[in-house]
């Protein structure tokens, strides 16, 4: 049989104050001076229990995107997120495209094939100074090289009631090193 130890922390002061006292002194005034003198222990006992579930909270966010946006809803939507959905967190990886090279070959109308004689079956794309490829888009619209990883995305109703500042802590606080991110609205 596996013993479950995970309530051994809870404790109620005044149950336990009440068995401890014998019977002939379980009067109301001396109950309720014993109440009182157990009074900063329940206080501290609280803090405990709140410090408690702060740390387990803690401990159990990781890196991970889901884990992420379950911590940032959990934090700036504590009523839950079956009051939230339509307003909830997201973080999504920054967008990248794929890019688009120009074919400049005649399609095979050429005798040789291609471009330079090389048949447009191969797909060779035509390079610019022999070492950079010709793009339909620029390197900034196609995120090549951006510093950004992943975008978290909150909706733009609640944006001006929520703390950047916490918001960014906490993601700094958790998120991998070499991993970027920017904040924008939905």
């Amino acid at each position: 049989m596996k013993l479950n130890n995970s309530n051994i922390h809870i404790i109620d002061y005044r149950k336990l104050a009440y068995w401890l006292t014998p019977l002939a002194l379980r009067k109301p005034i001396f109950m309720a001076w014993l109440r009182a003198l157990i009074y900063p222990i329940e206080w501290l006992y609280d803090r405990y229990i709140e410090y408690r579930r702060l740390v387990l909270f803690k401990i159990s966010i990781t890196s991970s995107v889901c884990r992420l946006e379950y911590m940032l809803n959990y934090l700036f939507y504590p009523d839950g997120l079956d009051t939230a959905y339509n307003y909830r967190i997201i973080i999504e990886n920054a967008s990248t495209k794929t890019p688009t090279y120009l074919y400049l070959g005649d399609g095979g109308a050429a005798p040789n094939g291609g471009v330079d004689g090389q048949p447009i079956e191969e797909n060779i794309p035509v390079y610019l100074n022999n070492s950079n490829p010709v793009y339909l888009y620029t390197a900034a619209e196609l995120g090549i090289g951006s510093p950004i990883d992943y975008v978290v995305k909150i909706p733009t109703a609640v944006y001006p009631s929520l703390n950047i500042a916490q918001l960014n802590a906490w993601l700094e606080a958790y998120h991998l090193p070499d991993k970027n991110y920017t904040i924008e609205t939905y």
